[in-house]
């Protein structure tokens, strides 16, 4: 037997056989590609389907589903803020985060790691002199596996009038609970067990990335394999609550016989 500890599949749904099933069904009916971007005809019916099941997931009105999670984040950020304004990454986010931030000309500041005192002094500082705001971190730390206090960074965030986006690549299917942000990305590859990444968000926002959003502008569309088995994963996240319970309890269970926190 084989045990991994460094595998991001944490559901084992890519080996499902539903999830494989879908993907199989897809490459017959809809080809192995999807021949163009999605603004010309790189769109097809599992791209849509998946959009409204991932903006239903996270309780927000809209979704946009981007070629990874690496080109969502290139894209989200460069899309809201530009020159003249602020944007403020938790010092651990991740390295797409930080690319996508550099991309979009505004000023890139950091604040201390889950530190919600630190982001409010960066920002009653910095705010007053730039235009607009965003303010970036993880729901569940890539590295090192913690989460950040989100009520306390929404909050803050909120009474500086900046907003939030949180990666949730990581949580999205295991650690899902607590409070949301206005901008919840976050990646069809760990979890969900196939590939691609996404944005949830209101209306307005995802009708804006359409056209402003670069990365997903300028590329090809998700296969329509890659669509269609993440949203059969996702149909089976929601159905089995106990499956998204065992990847926790087996780390708790780790941690706790090599005295790690928990």
């Amino acid at each position: 037997m084989l045990v991994s500890f460094s595998c991001n599949d944490y559901l084992g749904l890519s080996h499902h056989p539903r999830v494989i099933a879908a993907a199989q069904a897809a490459v017959a009916s809809h080809g192995a590609g999807a021949g163009g971007s999605r603004l010309v005809t790189g769109d097809h019916p599992y791209l849509g389907a998946l959009e409204t099941g991932l903006a239903r997931h996270k309780g927000t009105e809209a979704a946009l589903v981007f070629g990874s999670g690496y080109l969502a984040n290139l894209g989200i950020t460069p899309a809201l803020a530009g020159r003249g304004d602020l944007v403020l990454l938790d010092e651990l986010s991740h390295a797409c985060m930080w690319a996508g931030a550099r991309l979009s000309g505004a000023r890139v500041l950091t604040f201390r790691h889950n530190d919600p005192g630190d982001l409010a002094a960066r920002l009653a500082e910095h705010r007053p002199h730039h235009g607009r705001a965003l303010v970036l971190t993880e729901r569940v730390f890539s590295m090192d596996g913690d989460r950040a206090p989100l009520g306390d960074i929404l909050g803050i965030a909120e009474s500086f009038d900046a907003w939030t986006l949180v990666d949730d690549a990581h949580g999205i299917g295991v650690v899902e609970d607590g409070p949301r942000a206005p901008l919840e990305m976050g990646t069809l590859s760990k979890a969900l067990g196939s590939y691609g990444g996404y944005l949830c968000a209101s209306r307005p926002v995802i009708d804006l990335m359409t056209s402003r959003a670069r990365s997903f502008v300028y590329t090809t569309g998700l296969p329509p394999a890659s669509a269609a088995a993440a949203l059969e994963a996702l149909a089976i996240l929601e159905a089995e609550p106990e499956r998204r319970a065992r990847p926790l309890a087996l780390a708790r269970r780790f941690t706790a016989r090599l005295g790690l926190p928990e």
